[in-house]
């Protein structure tokens, strides 16, 4: 079965200490935030151990629960700085592309690396113009169906955690 999950890093759930063969972590999977496993070895930036790495990947699940092949979701688009919607309409990246977007089309915050717990909200009330990066699921017509906002932190912080 395939999903769209969001990884916002590599946070484990409080009290999760067996890594031998799988991680746990927080993600948002077709829009809800739920804790996923992750196989040892799955790779999202060619290296070994978990490298779950921020951003919104179309997952295999087993029938068992978990994630067993990652790729990059072709509609998708990525990228960042985020100005305030008006009129339906949304203006994005220093290249300033225009998307229109569905009425009441959900806006996912994630703070990097954890998944803060309200992390949902309507893209009419985005009221932002930040540097942040963006993930946007379009349809075929190219309108915005989802947005998957990662706040940028004002210090550096490590995104990718490997065993």
């Amino acid at each position: 079965m395939e999903k769209l999950v969001c990884f916002s890093g590599v946070e484990a759930p409080d009290g999760f200490e067996d890594f031998g063969n799988y991680g746990v972590f927080w993600a948002i999977v077709d829009g809800e935030l739920q804790q996923v496993k992750v196989k040892k070895w799955t790779d999202l930036r060619g290296s070994p151990g978990y490298s779950v790495w921020p951003g919104v990947y179309l997952c295999t699940f087993t029938e068992d629960g978990f994630i067993s092949d990652v790729r990059v979701a072709e509609d998708i688009v990525t990228g960042y700085s985020v100005n305030a919607p008006r009129g339906g309409k949304i203006i994005l990246g220093v290249e300033e592309r225009e998307y229109r977007y569905r009425e009441n089309a959900p806006v996912y915050w994630v703070e990097n690396p954890t998944v803060i717990r309200e992390y949902k909200t309507k893209i009419e009330y985005l009221k932002t113009d930040w540097n942040d990066n963006f993930f946007l699921k379009l349809d075929d017509d190219g309108v915005i169906e989802e947005m998957y906002i990662f706040k940028q932190q004002e210090r550096a912080r490590t995104h990718c955690w490997r065993i």
